[in-house]
């Protein structure tokens, strides 16, 4: 099945293409007991109920999950409020009343609770739906395993011709490394070369794509495979501040690929790099160790820092090209989050369309960090909007804290 953008639209065309009495939405990383069917059937034999979940459970056993575990129990007495993480099952009859799954950027199982709540009873089952803890290592080889070989096809390229691959990462830790896992289940040449970037964050695509150029061109004949690939969800982390809330609420998983090659005449070429760092704002953005798990960091001066640190960053690749700012024709910024685009398209003075792009991958995708500004790149390759002679910047934002720009040539 193909569906648009964003998990809420992916649901609802599972929905649509299902036939059952009965609709249950089921996490990629969560398993139901034994029996759920017969549980589910016997728990709706009562016309009062229209849906209803699991008790959550997770497979690793720490004082930390369990604790988790103990505030959903919580939630269910208090509030009588599952979330999509515990199955959630709804009669087709009820779900199609609603309007199918609500078509919201994040949190789609809240809305879809509340508008099931509001037609019936929900039936809370006894038996454990249980997630697995080991997100980002399932997550990420698979979607990144995804990304790669699309990227390949669309190359014209098979497997066995990369002679390179980079990949960059900075929600969970892998060893041996994601790139060497890759070249495992993709296949690739046992002579390849491969490196890992890693706690970069946001801005991870671009200093990636830096070192799969430097590759390139020191290695004219070579194909280098970049890949960038993030599981956020694996780093979400439950506390009683504002910022996890943010964080938990606009990232998301993704992970994108490109191939880089000094043979190939097709797509932009790259003529440039530039990097800013201000060391005095490190603790700005990042994640930090708590309790054994990743806990995203966030301040709230983001929003002020991001400006002018794009100022600086274009101020030292534009005019090393002889560039101004009116000879780009696409601006292709990682969108960091609503407020950070608006400040920076304010500050820089661009217009409506210039972030447009930006705007339309955090709706429909969220912020996946690093693959987030290659997801932007991709719709201007898709879309046919470039022409030759046009030239454009990449743009991302991360820990460090760093700006860093591309300059692409068509």
């Amino acid at each position: 099945m193909n569906a648009q953008g964003g998990r809420a639209r992916q649901l609802q065309v599972g929905f649509e293409a299902s036939k059952s009495d009965v609709v249950l939405f089921l996490h990629a990383d969560t398993r139901l007991p034994e029996g759920w069917e017969r549980a589910v059937v016997a728990a709706l034999d009562d016309s009062e109920f229209v849906g209803g979940a699991f008790r959550l459970r997770f497979d690793e056993r720490s004082r930390r999950m369990r604790l988790v575990e103990f505030t959903a129990r919580l939630r269910i007495a208090l509030l009588c409020f599952p979330f999509g993480d515990q199955a959630l099952f709804v009669r087709r009859s009820v779900l199609s009343e609603i309007g199918g799954v609500p078509d919201v950027p994040v949190m789609e199982d809240v809305d879809l609770v509340y508008a099931m709540k509001q037609r019936g009873r929900l039936a809370l089952l006894p038996l454990p739906a249980t997630t697995s803890t080991r997100r980002y290592r399932e997550g990420a080889v698979l979607i990144a395993r995804q990304a790669a070989e699309r990227c390949l096809a669309q190359a014209g390229v098979s497997a066995a011709e990369v002679d390179c691959i980079l990949v960059c990462s900075c929600t969970g830790y892998l060893c041996p490394d994601l790139s060497t896992i890759l070249v495992k289940e993709m296949q690739l040449s046992p002579r390849i070369q491969r490196g890992a970037l890693l706690g970069l964050g946001c801005a991870g695509a671009l200093p990636g794509l830096q070192r799969a150029y430097d590759h390139a061109r020191a290695y004219p004949e070579h194909h280098v495979l970049l890949v960038a690939v993030e599981i956020c969800s694996a780093a979400y982390y439950i506390d009683d501040t504002l910022e996890t809330l943010v964080g938990n609420a606009i990232c998301a998983d993704g992970a994108a690929a490109c191939l880089l090659s000094c043979r190939s005449d097709t797509g932009p070429r790259i003529a440039g790099f530039a990097s800013h760092l201000d060391t005095n704002c490190q603790s700005s953005v990042g994640f930090e160790q708590r309790e054994g798990r990743l806990r995203i960091i966030l301040a709230p001066t983001i929003r002020d820092l991001a400006p002018p640190m794009i100022e600086r960053v274009l101020e030292e690749l534009l005019p090393r090209h002889g560039l101004q700012r009116s000879d780009i024709r696409h601006w292709l910024m990682h969108p960091g989050g609503r407020r950070v685009l608006d400040r920076v398209q304010e500050e820089l003075g661009l217009s409506d369309a210039d972030v447009a792009l930006s705007r339309h991958i955090l709706r429909n995708y969220g912020n996946m960090s690093s693959p987030t500004v290659l997801f932007v790149l991709n719709e201007v390759l898709q879309n046919g909007a470039a022409r030759p002679g046009d030239r454009g910047v990449l743009l991302a934002l991360g820990p460090g804290f760093a700006a860093e720009a591309a300059l692409l040539e068509w």
